[in-house]
C-alpha cells in the first residue's frame, strides 16, 4: 500500500498547525498537502523545512494555474482545494486521502495501514466524536479529553426526558458538525469530493462507516476559540447562509452579544457550550460521553 494523505485548507497560526502536523505524522498519515487561504500566512515559510508537507498558497497565481476563479465561500473553496489535492497525493503514490481540519484529527484504533489495507471500501466513514468544554479556557486542543458521541433518537429522547437541558439546546447535542469526515481509496470509485462526503462516485463504489478510525472535532474548544471563531462568521459575509437550524440559532445568539463585553460573551459561552456535573453525570450513563487520552509525546517537533 501506498503512503496516506491528509489534504487541508488551513488558515491557523503555526503554533496550532505545529503540533496538529506532528501529531499525525506519528499517527500513520505520510504526507500533509496544506492550502493556506492567506497566500501571505508566515506559516508557509515554515512548512519548507518540513519533509512529508506541501504548502500552497491560494494566491492569484495558485488559481490561474488550476483554472478556477476563486470562491466566495470558504465551503466552496474547500471543496476545489480538496480535489486539487486528492490530485496531487494521488501523483505522489499515495493510495488513501482525507480531507480534514486543523480542529479535527483522525485518531485509528490501531495501526492506520492495516485498518486500510484490510478494507475493501472506496471510502470510509470516521466515527465522530465532538470535545466538551470543561473549563473556560485551554492552552491547546490537546488539552481536551473529554468528548461527546453521536446520539440516537431513544439517547436523545432519555438525555432530554432526565433534564439534561444544557447539553442538548436547539434539540441537538452537537454544537459543530454532525456529520463526520471520510479516508477516500485514490484512482478508485470516488470521482469527485465535498467536503465530508463524495459528491460523485462510480457505479458500485462502496462507502462504508468505520468505528476503527474516529474523527475528533474540537469545535470551539474554550473561550478565546469560540469567540474568535463566531466572530469572524458575524463580521464576514456567511450570515448564516448554508447553517442547519440549530447553527443558525448559534450564529443569532451570538451576534446579539458581539458587541457587548467580554462577561457577556463568556456568559452565553457558558451556556451553551459547558455542561453542568449534574448532566455529564447523566451523559455517562447513557454513554453519550466518552474519555479519549492522545499521545502527546510528538507534539513538539525536534
Amino acid at each position: 500500500m501506498g503512503p496516506i494523505a491528509i489534504v487541508a485548507t488551513v488558515k491557523a497560526p503555526l503554533a496550532v498547525l505545529k503540533p496538529w502536523i506532528n501529531y499525525h505524522l506519528h499517527s500513520g498519515i505520510d504526507r500533509l498537502i496544506l492550502y493556506f487561504d492567506d497566500p501571505r500566512d508566515p506559516a508557509i515559510n515554515a512548512m519548507q523545512g518540513i519533509e512529508q508537507v506541501t504548502a500552497i498558497p491560494c494566491s492569484e497565481a495558485y488559481w490561474q494555474e488550476t483554472g478556477q476563479v476563486r470562491p466566495d465561500r470558504f465551503g466552496a473553496l474547500q471543496v476545489l482545494n480538496v480535489n486539487h489535492g486528492f490530485s496531487l497525493a494521488a501523483g505522489m503514490g499515495c493510495s488513501w486521502a482525507a480531507h480534514v481540519d486543523s480542529d479535527e484529527l483522525i485518531v485509528p484504533s490501531t495501526a492506520l495501514s492495516k485498518i486500510l489495507v484490510r478494507s475493501s471500501a472506496d471510502a470510509l466513514k470516521l466515527a465522530v466524536l465532538e470535545a466538551i468544554s470543561e473549563r473556560p479556557e485551554y492552552d491547546s486542543i490537546f488539552d481536551a479529553c473529554l468528548f461527546k458521541r453521536v446520539p440516537n433518537r431513544p439517547q436523545l429522547a432519555a438525555a432530554t426526558l432526565l433534564g439534561c437541558r444544557r447539553a442538548i439546546r436547539f434539540r441537538e447535542y452537537f454544537r459543530g458538525h454532525t456529520e463526520s469526515k471520510m479516508l477516500v481509496r485514490l484512482n478508485a470509485g470516488v470521482n469527485r469530493m465535498g467536503i465530508h462526503k463524495p459528491i460523485d462516485c462510480s457505479s458500485g463504489a462502496r462507502v462504508e462507516r468505520t468505528e476503527k478510525i474516529q474523527l475528533l472535532h474540537f469545535d470551539c474548544v474554550g473561550f478565546t476559540d469560540w469567540d474568535c471563531k463566531w466572530r469572524l462568521r458575524v463580521e464576514g459575509s456567511c450570515q448564516g447562509l448554508g447553517f442547519r437550524p440549530a447553527r443558525q440559532k448559534q450564529f443569532a445568539a451570538y451576534r446579539e452579544v458581539a458587541d457587548q463585553s467580554t462577561e457577556v460573551r463568556e456568559a452565553l459561552f457558558r451556556e451553551l457550550q459547558m455542561i453542568p456535573a449534574r448532566e455529564l453525570a447523566i451523559l455517562k450513563g447513557l454513554h453519550l460521553v466518552t474519555t479519549v487520552d492522545l499521545d502527546r509525546s510528538h507534539l513538539v517537533s525536534s
